[in-house]
């Protein structure tokens, strides 16, 4: 009598822990499997058999042809709106449920005779179950970046079958626009989500990664740098600012010919001695970006040097 019990008890436990998770399918229900029956549509046979009839003309096919996939990709987007819900209102369900599973598992042990051992380990079952829910779920703090993803997806493929209706029902037939239209199901699948952010994920790591030699290869200045290059900007600026106005006295004409010297031991351009001020203004600009990739106070040593004529 006592294991007639246990096993009516244990019986009930596990149906009371066995509720469905269709949603971790991983997508919503199909609307385009073969012969499915579904309350938005006819079957798929008969839709062909709608579009494909003789004696209508290409205009009335084209629009019976985008009749069906309106129907189709309505029924679909009903079936994913049904998937989002069931989401986060299945995992919560199923974890109320084993957690009441265990509970009674172990309080059926602790009153029916020579249960315990076995109610014990069932009890270690469910809770172990609950715990591999738990590992399946691990989407469940990033929920809302795998739905834009879906979202995302659906949207790319639905672009790509509004284009293509508008096209002759010749050129787009309704069996290219059902295999498309499986394709819309299966962008909004968790799958192909994940995927989706896998791909972000790894342009991520190669931008950062990118960041990261560009860190690394690049020259740190240290406060060394900062006299001989402070100086080298402030006379390849000045001689720009005195050079100004024309005509240049000797001393002008002196720093012109050395901004002229610099750019060419430099080879830098443009190199020819300058004979307006337009001209001294670009080698002035050139110097600037060559002064601002410097990072060895001694190459900075060098510009102000040969800025000077030395």
């Amino acid at each position: 009598m006592g294991v007639k019990r246990w096993r009516l008890g244990a019986a009930a436990v596990l149906l009371l822990g066995s509720g469905g998770c269709a949603s971790f399918s991983g997508m919503p229900k199909s609307v385009t499997a073969y012969r499915q029956p579904n309350g938005l549509i006819k079957d798929m046979r008969d839709g062909l058999a709608y579009v494909n009839a003789a004696g209508i003309s290409d205009v009335e096919r084209k629009r019976r042809r985008d009749d069906e996939i309106t129907l189709y990709m309505a029924a679909a987007d009903a079936q994913f709106a049904n998937f989002l819900g069931s989401l986060s209102s299945e995992r919560n369900g199923a974890n109320v449920a084993l957690d009441i599973a265990g509970s009674a598992a172990a309080g059926v042990g602790s009153v029916v005779t020579n249960a315990a051992p076995e109610l014990a380990a069932l009890a270690g079952f469910i809770g172990n179950t609950k715990t591999s829910i738990n590992k399946e779920l691990y989407f469940e703090r990033t929920l809302s970046a795998l739905i834009v993803a879906m979202q995302t997806n659906r949207l790319k493929v639905r672009a790509q079958i509004e284009e293509h209706k508008k096209l002759p029902a010749s050129d787009y037939t309704l069996e290219m626009a059902y295999a498309e239209l499986r394709d819309y199901e299966v962008a909004g699948s968790i799958n192909g989500a994940i995927g989706e952010l896998n791909v972000a994920a790894a342009k991520s790591f190669s931008d950062a990664k990118g960041d990261y030699s560009r860190a690394v290869t690049a020259c740190v200045r240290d406060e060394s740098f900062d006299a001989p290059g402070g100086e080298a900007r402030k006379s390849f600026r000045a001689t720009n600012k005195a050079a100004a106005t024309l005509p240049w006295p000797a001393d002008v004409q002196t720093k012109v010919k050395n901004l002229g010297n610099t750019m060419r031991q430099l080879n830098l351009t443009p190199s020819a001695d300058a004979k307006t001020p337009q001209e001294v203004d670009a080698q002035a600009s050139a110097l600037q970006t060559y002064l601002t990739g410097l990072c060895k106070p001694a190459d900075a040593q060098r510009l102000k040097d040969l800025l000077e004529g030395k």
